[in-house]
């Protein structure tokens, strides 16, 4: 397959001819440029043509980063599009008359409670709306810890271009983030339908117990290692546990798997007396 792509066909409608043509690049550069550019991380000839189709599918510029990608598990691509990409792919829709947005009750940091983005289309009689709320998205990193009204919005208007529209196979930053943070070997979300919560609070008990012990900090995160590989044997119950520590603002999956590499100190390491 790396043979059909280094070839670079020479058919009119090739991707790459198509997206050199578009950028004024040589063809056969765009591969190995993008690579350093519109990609975090490894990624492979294959990949990268995956990425192109989205981009020439959606009419969306690598090089300005409206559309990069981050590496999923399993040599999976996930093809993500910045805000000023969903903008344009919104904006450029013929059908397109018009976005607003409402907001919910606010908290004691000026925080709505949720965000509703509507959307006209021409062809419709009725808008298209979609409400989001801030406890079910939240997560404790950088962007929404600084910028929680604007994350928001933005999920919101996302999530509502979706219906409005129908795109599909493309997500933003945040989306893509999520997905690379669920566990390799857990595979698709499971049904939790069936989860006990009187499992879940014995887990949440169990988890937050160990991180408040007054101990070493690699000794917790030994004794929480242990605890993480007997709860991944149940995926159902794993996901729900999670969920709740999240929106318990306990902590968040990715915080536990930071705390999880914590390690014993060299031996050999100074301390200062």
């Amino acid at each position: 397959m790396n043979a059909v792509v280094k070839a670079v066909p020479n058919a009119s409608t090739s991707v790459l001819v198509r997206m050199g043509e578009r950028f004024g690049v040589e063809p056969e550069k765009m591969l190995s440029t993008l690579k350093e550019t519109a990609f975090k991380g490894n990624v492979s000839n294959e990949q990268m043509m995956a990425l192109l189709v989205v981009a020439d599918q959606y009419g969306l510029n690598p090089w300005t980063k409206e559309i990069y990608a981050f590496p999923g598990q399993g040599g999976a691509i996930i093809p993500v599009v910045g805000v000023d990409g969903w903008s344009r792919i919104i904006n450029s829709n013929p059908a397109f008359d018009g976005m607003d947005f409402e907001e919910g009750a606010v908290d004691a940091k000026k925080i709505p409670e949720w965000i509703e983005c509507v959307i006209h289309r021409k062809d419709r009689s009725h808008p298209i709306k979609v409400k989001e709320y801030f406890a079910e998205v939240f997560r404790d990193v950088g962007p929404w810890k600084s910028h929680p009204r604007r994350m928001l919005r933005h999920k919101a208007m996302i999530q509502c271009a979706r219906i409005a529209f129908g795109f599909a196979g493309i997500f933003d930053q945040d989306e893509a983030e999520r997905i690379v943070d669920v566990p390799a070997d857990m595979g698709p979300r499971p049904d939790t339908s069936e989860v006990s919560y009187v499992l879940v609070d014995k887990w949440i008990g169990d988890i937050t117990d160990c991180m408040a012990q007054d101990k070493d900090e690699h000794v917790i995160a030994g004794e929480l290692r242990q605890l993480n590989t007997e709860l991944s044997q149940y995926p159902e119950l794993y996901s729900v546990v999670f969920d709740q520590l999240a929106s318990r603002k306990i902590i968040t999956k990715a915080n536990f798997k930071k705390f999880l590499n914590i390690q014993e100190p060299s031996s050999g390491t100074n301390v200062p007396a």
